[in-house]
């Protein structure tokens, strides 16, 4: 299957790595970098959208301070922090969005 590029319709295709299916407009948009404004956009696949400074983050290890699954790299955290694969009962079957 072809996968649609930056501006392309994926209505019926993924989008190619590093740009992602905008919900609103079915167009693939760029992934914004670690650092950049996410406030109207999705992070990279390394990173999550810190809600307070609205900019790309990079993702916490195992043991980091975390208030939200999406902030770290296990996609895992348990009473604010970032848990290992596999620590918790329960556990997503996709690839989760950023908030």
């Amino acid at each position: 299957m072809k996968l649609a590029g930056e501006g392309q319709s994926c209505a019926d295709a993924p989008c190619e790595t590093g740009f992602y299916c905008d919900s609103s407009t079915h167009l693939c948009k760029r992934e914004a970098a670690l650092g950049a404004d996410c406030s109207n956009t999705r992070c990279s696949r390394d990173g999550y959208c810190d809600s307070q400074t609205n900019k790309c983050m990079e993702l916490k290890d195992v043991g980091a301070a975390c208030g939200s699954p999406w902030e770290c790299k296990s996609i895992e955290c348990t009473s604010g922090i970032c848990t290992a694969n596999g620590s918790l009962t329960t556990g997503f079957c996709f690839v989760p969005k950023a908030p």
